[in-house]
């Protein structure tokens, strides 16, 4: 398990060789392909528009909101 390469691939999108591929353990191969960076900047979005939305009066269905951030 590379735990360097997870915060790696969660923080940015690495650019990597094939020969450093092939040696990647699969849930760095998955967080990779994936792009799971953009994963946490969309759930991020998601997060502060439930609370802007809240903070104005706005009525925040929760379900839908947990769903909308996945």
């Amino acid at each position: 398990m590379n735990f360097a390469m997870w915060k790696k691939a969660l923080t940015g999108i690495p650019n990597v060789s094939k020969e450093e591929w092939d040696k990647l353990d699969i849930i760095s191969k998955w967080l990779i392909s994936t792009r799971a960076a953009v994963l946490v900047m969309t759930l991020i979005s998601a997060v502060l528009a439930g609370l802007f939305a809240w903070h104005d009066g706005f009525k925040v269905n929760l379900f839908t909101w947990f769903i909308l951030a996945l």
